[in-house]
């Protein structure tokens, strides 16, 4: 947990050095926005999912109709209507396959963050002491970074940070690229597979996980802007209170979503089942 509790504080000074000020000015109404969509995701988005992907289909249709229509010169609201058209059926008829891929992202990112936490963040103290710059002055051992070198590290993006940590997390043990590579692999397979096979169980588990982290996501955002330092120490003081509200929330969804996508019954069926 200490490897974890180090990660957070790293990942909240890159946020604060790179983070258009802008951003986090608006932090508030996207932690609230965050929160909602997470909610409305986790309770109607396998209900509403095909009704969203057509949506989606057909306002991308109607607006690559109008750009068609101006740089053509056809009747524009024939083009708008007409791509809208095509492409909210293709939205409908293939929604199989894009739950396919959302549960592939899904999976593929929830598994790459098990791995993650278990076989790479015990490398990352180890990692911020090789950052350091040690000097002996007789029988003592100091750090002394240099003005440039401290500038240097200030000004590194998230991007460059993770680069590096990666390398050298990886020069430690030389199969975490190899096994990040096939436990990618197995997710987005499965989840394709799952999407194909059990569409609706699909839907549940992926929205529901998504919605979670959406969710997840919001709440930390808030805590941290109003709270920093008093939830930061309640959740190094009690992880596995925060890691069951979360579970708590996805298994809530996971029941709410089966339970407004069961499929309706025939009536016949059931009426002759009855007499």
């Amino acid at each position: 947990m200490s490897e974890l509790s180090t990660m957070i504080d790293q990942a909240q000074t890159l946020v604060q050095q790179h983070a258009p000020p802008e951003v986090l000015h608006q932090a508030v109404p996207m932690a609230i926005l965050l929160i909602v969509g997470g909610i409305g995701m986790s309770v109607l988005g396998a209900k509403l999912s095909r009704v969203a992907s057509t949506l989606a289909f057909a306002i991308a249709g109607g607006v690559g109709g109008y750009y068609f229509a101006l740089q053509s010169g056809f009747v524009m609201p024939v083009c708008i209507g007409a791509g809208a058209l095509v492409s909210g059926v293709i939205g409908y008829q293939t929604l199989r396959f894009w739950v396919g891929a959302l549960t592939a992202g899904v999976l593929a990112a929830v598994s790459l963050g098990v791995f993650g936490y278990q076989r790479v963040t015990p490398y990352w103290q180890e990692f911020e002491k090789s950052q350091e710059i040690t000097s002996d002055s007789g029988e003592f051992t100091f750090t002394v970074p240099s003005p440039e070198q401290q500038q240097a590290y200030r000004d590194r993006s998230p991007l460059e940070s993770a680069q590096e940590f990666w390398a050298f997390a990886s020069q430690r043990d030389p199969s975490l690229t190899q096994g990040a590579r096939s436990i990618a692999i197995i997710a987005i397979l499965t989840g394709l597979c799952l999407g194909v096979v059990a569409m609706r169980w699909a839907l549940i588990l992926s929205t529901g996980m998504l919605g979670t982290g959406l969710v997840t996501a919001g709440a930390a955002t808030m805590i941290g802007h109003y709270w920093p330092q008093q939830g930061y120490e309640a959740f190094a003081a009690r992880p596995a209170v925060f890691g069951a509200l979360i579970g708590g929330f996805l298994v809530s969804s996971l029941i709410v979503q089966t339970a407004l996508t069961k499929p309706a019954r025939d009536g016949k069926g059931e009426s002759s089942s009855k007499s």
